[in-house]
């Protein structure tokens, strides 16, 4: 008997002695980034979609063919709701479903910053919607956005994207809706870094064969500087020791327009149609540079393509032939930023 005691005893002991030690649940965050290491750099390119919603079974912001509910029917038209989101009556609100449970996200994008400010609601047939607290900050612009999504058994939350219009990293924060207790559960922090690479995604010419094969050497060479250095880049970084005529380096004193637009000799490819990538974005001003090319003077401008203050992974170079008359087209360039492998993730 005593021996059977002492037995349990120590089972009691060891079991209680195992649960004490054995490591934590892995958040949701933590798990999420085994698998977005595993997505290929290439999918991480494409900006229709955003990899991460595969991951989440998320859907993007664009819902013009979801067949809506009555309960979405009656939250869109709610005078109230359009109220609370300083939006008129006239004005279309998006609705959501957390998958699996009676709640709901209304929301609207706004402004040039394309802000979506939304409310969250819990709502039951033939009963009055009542309002529920946000798991987080709920309000985004410009590069990220909120979704609903389903991820190991789970409905949750996830609101990111890029972290910066120019940049490749990206950032999301996520938490779990608790049924039993109708509450999220405290929000996990994910964020992807990347090695990145510069791809020349655009290449426009004059008849000047030399010069544009010299130009496009040079192209990813000289945006990955500017990348660095920005409009402080040095205007004799590519002079590469020689000193520039005078008609050139008074050019390079000059402020460049910010809303000039890239040369492109009337090509008409996918890289030209958009204004979005053939614009000099003013968020930074582009940089005037001396080139020496092909055993020749020519005058550089580089910058970041876009449109007003926003901004883009491309970087533009025009060059300019400097004749008596002013700066004449020879060739422009476009850079596309890229991942050059898989993704890091981090979490907390």
């Amino acid at each position: 008997m005593r021996t059977t005691t002492k037995a349990c005893l120590i089972a009691i002991a060891t079991s209680f002695s195992a649960t004490s030690w054995s490591e934590p649940e892995p958040s949701l965050c933590q798990r999420l980034a085994g698998e977005a290491e595993q997505i290929l750099a290439g999918e991480w390119e494409a900006a229709i979609y955003d990899p991460m919603d595969r991951l989440v079974n998320g859907r993007t912001p664009n819902r013009s063919e979801h067949k809506l509910s009555p309960i979405e029917e009656r939250l869109v038209r709610d005078p109230d709701l359009h109220e609370e989101l300083s939006v008129g009556p006239g004005e279309t609100l998006g609705v959501e479903r957390l998958e699996g449970t009676d709640v709901y996200r209304v929301d609207s994008f706004q402004g040039t910053a394309n802000c979506q400010y939304s409310i969250f609601i819990e709502a039951l047939p033939g009963k009055p919607a009542h309002h529920l607290s946000a798991p987080f900050n709920a309000d985004t612009c410009t590069t990220h956005y909120g979704r609903f999504g389903h991820t190991y058994g789970q409905p949750v939350f996830m609101v990111g994207g890029l972290v910066e219009m120019t940049g490749l990293a990206r950032s999301y924060t996520i938490s779990a809706w608790q049924g039993h207790g109708k509450t999220w559960a405290p929000a996990c922090e994910l964020k992807l870094e990347f090695k990145q690479k510069l791809k020349l995604a655009g290449s426009y010419c004059s008849p000047d064969t030399a010069l544009c094969q010299a130009a496009a050497r040079a192209a990813p060479v000289i945006a990955n500087a500017y990348g660095h250095r920005g409009s402080a880049l040095d205007p004799l970084a590519f002079a590469h020791g020689h000193k520039p005529p005078a008609a050139l380096a008074k050019l390079l004193g000059d402020q460049w327009n910010t809303g000039m637009q890239l040369p492109t000799f009337g090509a008409r490819t996918a890289g030209t149609v958009n204004p979005f990538f053939t614009s000099f974005s003013n968020s930074q001003a582009p940089a005037g540079l001396a080139l020496w090319l092909d055993g020749r003077w020519w005058l550089g401008v580089v910058g970041v393509a876009g449109v007003g203050w926003r901004e883009s992974t491309t970087s533009l170079l025009a060059v300019y032939a400097v004749t008596e008359a002013g700066p004449v087209p020879a060739a422009s360039f476009q850079m596309q930023k890229l991942p050059a492998g898989p993704a890091q993730a981090t979490w907390n």
